[in-house]
């Protein structure tokens, strides 16, 4: 076999340590001495859990210490493998989808059942509505704009929105919050609806009709403007819930299948996945989303796309909803490819 001289990040070690025990030991002591370093009180509780195994602890108890340990694992492995840039720009995209996507449902979306109890929608102008929303982020989010990914671009939105308003809500109370720099953030939205202008495409009169609503809004104090803004959110976010029409954008991935031991395959093999679920690996080994790829651009990445390290059913996902969007996909596929074979 011949000798990889791969280099490794972590000093005294090399790549033909990892195939001997007793340094592999020494490896593990280092990163033991390394969470030692940055959390003694986490390195005390964890090396009791390998000495007992977890028998002294609830299952709980064992889920959350090993969570807390994971980041040092990667960060080590990170390091010896000379892949810390990489792996901190990964999890600066994961931990930002994360927050976004998680504050917006719980700041927003989990209320509204609250908010709109008993309120009747039939006489809700939707059109309007969901115009509304995407001028407010056209307007004041033009970053968030230009997320090609749509679920990303409302909760970039809805969760600085919905934690503005629970951070005023605080403040009328005489409660404090932790929420920083809340009242310039504000002054910027402001600047910012005032200052927009729409373009020449988008310059009729129900498009001028909602920015000149928005724009006075600005003429609000901070707790009213923010109300106005939230109300914006929330509104929009009941009526895509009560959108039954279900969309995905699918790829397909060739993966070689082997069925079992006896070496029982088949190479031309496919996997299906939701192209938001997707990332390519770019020279520098930087990840990219493939959803933010167009479609010429899609057709050149045979053999450079992944499955994101992070997907996985989360407890805020309708389990209903997962299958019936997965079903629709399939029913789509065959009526397209059984489309004139009858």
């Amino acid at each position: 076999m011949a000798q990889n001289n791969l280099t490794l990040g972590i000093a005294d070690f090399t790549y033909a340590d990892l195939y001997d025990a007793a340094r592999l030991n020494d490896l593990s002591t280092v990163f033991d001495e390394s969470v030692r370093y940055h959390d003694a009180d986490l390195y005390a509780r964890f090396n009791a859990y390998r000495q007992t195994q977890g028998t002294d602890l609830t299952p709980e108890a064992i889920s959350a210490l090993l969570v807390n340990v994971a980041p040092y694992v990667g960060k080590f492995v990170a390091k010896l493998f000379n892949v810390t840039e990489q792996h901190e720009a990964q999890r600066r995209y994961i931990n930002d989808e994360i927050e976004t996507i998680f504050t917006y449902k719980n700041e927003v979306v989990e209320k509204l059942g609250v908010v709109f109890k008993g309120v009747d929608t039939s006489d809700w102008k939707i059109t309007e509505i969901l115009n509304r929303f995407d001028l407010l982020i056209a307007a004041g989010f033009p970053e968030a704009n230009e997320d090609d990914d749509a679920e990303h671009r409302v909760a970039r939105v809805g969760a600085v929105i919905g934690s503005l308003s629970s951070h005023y809500k605080l403040v009328a109370k005489g409660k404090s919050s932790d929420y920083q720099n809340a009242d310039e953030q504000v002054a910027g939205l402001r600047v910012k609806l005032t200052g927009y202008e729409l373009n020449a495409e988008d310059d009729d009169q129900a498009s001028l009709a909602l920015l000149k609503e928005l724009q006075a809004s600005v003429e609000l104090d901070d707790t009213e403007f923010v109300t106005y803004l939230m109300d914006i959110v929330q509104r929009w976010s009941l009526v895509a819930q009560q959108d039954n029409t279900v969309v995905a954008d699918v790829a397909a991935i060739d993966m070689p299948m082997v069925f079992n031991r006896l070496g029982a395959q088949n190479v031309n093999w496919q996997m299906f996945a939701l192209t938001h679920d997707l990332v390519m690996r770019e020279p520098s080994g930087a990840v990219k989303p493939v959803g933010a790829l167009d479609a010429r651009s899609r057709r050149t990445l045979p053999g450079k796309v992944t499955l994101k390290l992070d997907r996985r059913m989360i407890p805020e996902e309708d389990p209903v909803a997962v299958e019936a969007s997965i079903r629709a996909v399939i029913a789509a596929a065959v009526a397209d490819f059984n489309q004139g074979r009858s």
